[in-house]
């Protein structure tokens, strides 16, 4: 039995792998700065590619598309879930405290951490999104506070 699993093995290794996705998702980190940097278009890229890109079927345009939202994505997953707590985004770090901000009503709504619901004050569903969008925040009071600090 041995020498099949290690048979296996070998032919496993020798299978010729990358799917057209994954064979351009290597280059994308050239392309995505040249796309950003010196705004080369999408239309030019995937013609170099189908010519000179060694790929077993054409590329087209919206699949390039994809893979290039798909790499993009990942990217910003991939550095969100690298920063510290401390540096974490703002949509996922505490909020400021902010002064006394108010509610459209008028009435004081406490802190900023207060009204996001969360208790370390994270914003972490749509209803903090909304509580928050839905306050007004007493300026008045925030100079006052940044001019004590």
């Amino acid at each position: 039995m041995g020498g099949k699993s290690e048979e296996l093995r070998e032919l496993i290794a020798n299978i010729p792998g990358g799917s057209l996705a994954a064979k351009v998702r290597q280059l994308m980190p050239v392309i995505d700065r040249r796309i950003r940097e010196e705004g080369v278009r999408h239309e030019q890229i995937v013609a170099v590619l189908n010519e000179h890109g060694g790929l077993e079927k054409p590329l087209t345009l919206n699949h390039f598309r994809w893979i290039l939202a798909d790499f993009r994505k990942r990217r910003r997953r991939a550095a969100a879930e690298a920063l510290s707590p401390g540096d974490s985004p703002a949509l996922a770090s505490p909020l400021p405290s902010l002064g006394a901000p108010r509610t459209t009503s008028g009435e004081h709504a406490g802190p900023v951490s207060a009204a996001t619901g969360g208790a370390d004050g994270r914003i972490s569903s749509k209803a903090d999104l909304k509580r928050l969008r839905a306050m007004s925040i007493d300026l008045e009071a925030l100079a006052k506070q940044a001019k004590e600090e």
